[in-house]
């Protein structure tokens, strides 16, 4: 066993001991593993065909596009090992740089940041359109008590737009 930072769809990361073995990673992630290396010697490892498998959009790191759960874990040597408090810290870190912070409240009806995208406020959360079509909803990405950690986008489908930080506070500010 070795512990990761592991990050479920719509959950927060967190450490956990799992198997390290091939088939036991592969069953955490749910199939075939695809390694993604990132800062400080850490690798993160999800499901290779996440996106062709349907499966939910989780998070946007360094430039990947991670569908389904994921794990973080240190590379050493070709093996892959426990993170230390320091990784963990530095994964979420990484992590949180995907969630902004709380946006603020602007004024007036809907926004277009990247060409062609609007946004309206539907309940608790804010949709956004292409072509009139419903593409993701910007919400607020929860802990473990409820507490806001800020906004996140959750697209729909495979066709989704890749949206940074600016352009979720934007249209988020434009749709209030």
């Amino acid at each position: 066993m070795i512990s990761a930072l592991v990050k479920d769809v719509g959950a927060s990361a967190g450490v956990q001991f799992v198997d390290e073995s091939l088939r036991g990673l592969q069953a955490l992630v749910g199939g075939y593993l695809q390694a993604v290396p990132v800062a400080g010697g850490l690798t993160l490892l999800c499901d290779e065909d996440g996106l062709a498998k349907r499966l939910p959009f989780n998070v946007m790191v360094e430039g990947h596009r991670i569908h389904g759960l994921f794990l973080i874990v240190r590379s050493e040597d070709g093996e892959f090992v426990s993170i230390t408090p320091e990784d963990a810290m530095a994964a979420r870190e990484l992590l949180s740089s995907e969630v902004l912070p709380r946006a603020r409240r602007g004024s007036g009806g809907g926004a277009a940041v990247t060409p062609g995208l609007t946004c309206a406020r539907e309940g608790g959360h804010w949709l956004v359109y292409r072509a009139g079509e419903t593409v993701g909803a910007i919400e607020h990405d929860r802990d473990e008590d409820g507490e806001s950690q800020g906004l996140v986008f959750r697209g729909f489908g495979s066709a989704w737009p890749c949206l940074t930080a600016a352009e979720i506070a934007a249209l988020v500010r434009g749709a209030r």
